[in-house]
């Protein structure tokens, strides 16, 4: 795989606890409904926790290594030191902090735009129809047209599900492989339980019908649409987690206790343990493994929608509006928003001690989507 900045991302890695998930997405105001086949945010706002002024934003910020951590210093400051230490982007090409930054951006929102093609593609393959097998995202994303376009790709999925109670699950469940390099399978998860649990939710709905606005029929035929065109992005924040990755956190559970207590202390009080974890890691075992983490805004031009086409009735999002009398670009969707979707990536750099020369080396492992829109509150590793 080619790296970051030539537009090839992923590689996948470890589950965090539901609890903590439900509580960040809670007070993040971005509850996703129970019923919903595909999660997907529609709101044409930032989340909350974006929003200086908020609640959100004062109590949750940019979610960083934990959700008292915060970001000290300049973001860009922040992200220049973080390209050069670990990525190693030369101090030279950092000058021009804004072409860095873009090049990033853009190269996220070609990961994210690919990424959303692949699990609609999984989740054509849930269907029980005469066509149970996928979508390829060949038919799924929009190429650029010319040099001259504002976006890397898009996406036009337009297709009819048909869902059954009694669904094989193992159809939707061929498509892991090429996802885990694409998602952290917190992600694949949430995705893959949502599609599941629609189809059997009937059941959950003659117990107490109550507790859902939207009644299941035993044989569903869906009706879903995304077209989604990315026009701009913002790079948010990029910066490290020295000495902790997921494996290693998973693996060594003392580790991950270090850690939260460090972050517990004031930072100037924190030279003496990473000291410490430099002698353990970098000094004793001659290696390191830490974590860089990017987010990113993607604006989309988008139009999405579930339609229960046995009852006509809009699940999610909003159904496509005829043209009026209104001249209407014919390349913007009647109906669509603009729509900012935060993207959080990210990659483990292991770096190793040069037995001969004593100098230091990284080595880049690809980069992965841990979260889209907070649907698994951030995903933080502590």
């Amino acid at each position: 795989m080619l790296s970051l900045l030539s537009r090839k991302l992923y590689c996948p890695i470890r589950k965090l606890a539901t609890s903590a998930i439900r509580c960040a997405s809670s007070s993040a105001g971005n509850v996703y409904g129970s019923s919903d086949i595909f999660p997907w945010r529609t709101k044409p706002s930032l989340l909350n926790r974006l929003v200086p002024g908020t609640d959100e934003y004062t109590k949750l910020g940019l979610l960083l290594t934990s959700k008292s951590q915060r970001l000290y210093g300049d973001s860009s400051l922040n992200a220049i030191v973080t390209a050069y230490m670990f990525l190693n982007v030369p101090w030279y090409e950092l000058v021009w902090i804004s072409h860095f930054k873009n090049e990033l951006s853009s190269s996220i929102s070609w990961a994210f735009t690919h990424g959303v093609a692949n699990l609609l593609s999984k989740l054509s393959s849930s269907s029980s129809g005469q066509r149970s097998i996928s979508v390829s995202t060949d038919c799924i994303i929009i190429p650029a047209l010319d040099d001259t376009t504002n976006y890397t790709c898009g996406i036009d999925f337009h297709e009819t599900l048909e869902l059954c109670q009694n669904n094989n699950e193992s159809n939707y469940n061929t498509m892991n492989i090429k996802l885990q390099k694409m998602f952290q399978e917190k992600v694949i998860s949430h995705y893959e339980s949502a599609a599941t649990s629609f189809a059997k939710q009937d059941d959950n709905d003659d117990d107490d019908s109550s507790t859902s606005s939207y009644n299941h029929s035993k044989h569903q035929r869906l009706e879903v649409r995304l077209k989604m065109i990315p026009y701009d992005t913002e790079l948010i924040s990029l910066y490290s987690i020295p000495y902790l990755s997921r494996r290693n956190a998973k693996e060594n559970p003392e580790l991950l206790k270090f850690y939260r207590e460090m972050l517990g202390k004031p930072s100037v009080s924190r030279a003496s343990y990473l000291s410490q974890l430099r002698q353990e890691h970098l000094e004793n075992k001659g290696h390191m493994e830490s974590t860089v983490i990017a987010q990113c805004i993607v604006w989309c031009d988008e139009l999405f929608y579930v339609k229960d086409l046995t009852t006509g009735q809009i699940i999610q999002g909003q159904e496509e509006q005829h043209r009026g009398e209104k001249e209407i670009d014919p390349a913007i969707t009647v109906g669509s928003k603009k729509i900012p979707h935060l993207v959080r990536m990210e990659k483990t750099v292991i770096t190793k001690r040069d037995p001969i020369s004593g100098t230091f080396e990284n080595e880049q492992q690809d980069w992965i989507i841990t979260d889209i829109d907070d649907i698994v509150g951030g995903n933080l590793i502590i």
